[in-house]
């Protein structure tokens, strides 16, 4: 159905709506819709690290135009540069860019986002899937994410964020 449309690309995540973001993804599908279609398609589902991104690429190859990210790319903010070749960094420089980040990121939903509500929802989802990436730090990822103040919230990213705790992304 999408042939006739004049696209610059297809974006296929090979599950089904109602898996959301669980489960296992369905490479036989996506097979066949590489097959079906005269576009350019871009894959996305489940790269979170160098080896999964080795994975797909090892099946698909050149025949997909581009790979998308997403959540792997939240998880592991460093991610793109190592499927590129860039070296790992040291821990303490990406905890650095990682606090300037989230200063950054914390201050535009502030600016853009009316009320608390929707600014501390925000900023919690982006927790939910980096907190996993700092070391030992699981239990202050939990109570940031159940926290109902500002004040509360910047607390527990200080501290997140403060040193106490190593980033350590998925280097695989």
């Amino acid at each position: 159905r999408l042939d006739s449309l004049p696209l610059a690309s297809i974006t296929i995540h090979p599950r089904v709506a109602k898996q959301m973001y669980d489960g296992d993804i369905d490479i036989s599908s996506f097979t066949e819709c590489l097959a079906l279609t005269r576009h350019e398609i871009v894959y996305n589902g489940d790269i979170d690290s160098v080896e999964s991104f080795g994975r797909v690429w090892e099946l698909f190859g050149r025949r997909v135009r581009g790979w998308m990210i997403g959540r792997g790319a939240v998880r592991d903010p460093f991610l793109p540069a190592r499927l590129q070749g860039g070296a790992a960094l040291p821990a303490e420089q990406k905890l650095e860019k990682v606090r300037a980040f989230h200063r950054e990121l914390f201050d535009r939903c502030r600016d853009t986002y009316s009320g608390r509500g929707p600014l501390l929802g925000r900023m919690k989802e982006l927790w939910k899937l980096m907190g996993g990436s700092l070391r030992g730090a699981e239990s202050l990822v939990g109570k940031l994410c159940r926290t109902e103040s500002v004040k509360s919230y910047l607390a527990c990213a200080e501290r997140l964020l403060g040193g106490e705790y190593e980033w350590q992304g998925s280097d695989k």
